[in-house]
C-alpha cells in the first residue's frame, strides 16, 4: 500500500528535497497520457521513505527537472521527453535517450495516446552529438552497436588517457519494439501474456536452458 500526494510544479523541489534529506531515494518515475480522462499528462514519482511515497504531478507540455536534486531522475526524465514529448526544464542533457535522431522523426512520441503506432519513414532525421574529450594523448575506443554475439545492440564510446577512462558514452535502446503500444487496450492477463513471450524469447536466445 502507498499514499499518493498530488503536488504542483512550484512544490516539487521542496517535496523532493525534504524526502532526500530524510534519507529517502527515488525508485522510479512513470508518465502516462491521461488526457482522455481530463487529467492532461501525469508524472508519478515513486520514492522509498518509510514505505513507498508517490508524488503526482499534472503536466501539459513541460515539467521541472529534479535531476539537480536527485541524479537518479536523469534518464527517467530523458525517457519521458522521448516518449511523451514533455520537456524537463533545467535538465543537464538535452539529447535523446531512446529515440535516436539518426532514425526517429523527432515529432513522434510513441506513448502519446494519439500516436497511431505507424513506424516513421526510415531515414536520417538528425545527428546525435557525443560528449567530446580533448587533450594531448586522448584516445577513443568505439565498441558496437553491432556485436559479434547474440546480445542486444549497444554502442560504447570510451575516451582514454592511457588506462584512465575519462568519459564513457553508452547508447542502448536501438531496438524499440513498441511493446507498450501493442499492450494498449489489453487487460492485465493479455498484456502479461505478450510481455512474458517477449521476455522469454530474449532470455532463451541468451540462456538456451532458461524455461
Amino acid at each position: 500500500m502507498y499514499l499518493e500526494e498530488e503536488i504542483s510544479e512550484t512544490e516539487i523541489y521542496g517535496k523532493v528535497e525534504s524526502i532526500i534529506k530524510k534519507g529517502g531515494y527515488l525508485l522510479s518515475m512513470v508518465c502516462s497520457d491521461e488526457r482522455a480522462l481530463g487529467e492532461d499528462f501525469v508524472i508519478r514519482y515513486f520514492f522509498r521513505e518509510e514505505g513507498i511515497k508517490v508524488l503526482k504531478l499534472r503536466v501539459e507540455s513541460k515539467f521541472p527537472s529534479i535531476t539537480s536534486l536527485c541524479p537518479a531522475a536523469k534518464n527517467y526524465e530523458r525517457e519521458i521527453r522521448d516518449m511523451f514529448g514533455l520537456v524537463p526544464e533545467g535538465h543537464p542533457d538535452s539529447r535523446s535517450l531512446m529515440l535516436y535522431p539518426e532514425n526517429w522523426d523527432p515529432s513522434i512520441h510513441p506513448l502519446r495516446k494519439d500516436y497511431d503506432g505507424k513506424k516513421p519513414e526510415f531515414k536520417k532525421y538528425g545527428i546525435y552529438r557525443y560528449k567530446e574529450v580533448f587533450g594531448e594523448g586522448i584516445n577513443k575506443v568505439l565498441v558496437g552497436p553491432i556485436h559479434a554475439g547474440i546480445i542486444e545492440p549497444g554502442h560504447f564510446r570510451f575516451s582514454l588517457a592511457g588506462e584512465a577512462i575519462l568519459q564513457l558514452e553508452i547508447r542502448h535502446f536501438w531496438k524499440h519494439r513498441g511493446v507498450e503500444k501493442v499492450c494498449e487496450g489489453k487487460n492485465p492477463e493479455e498484456a502479461l501474456r505478450i510481455v512474458s513471450r517477449i521476455y522469454l524469447g530474449t532470455t532463451r536466445s541468451i540462456y538456451p536452458s532458461h524455461t
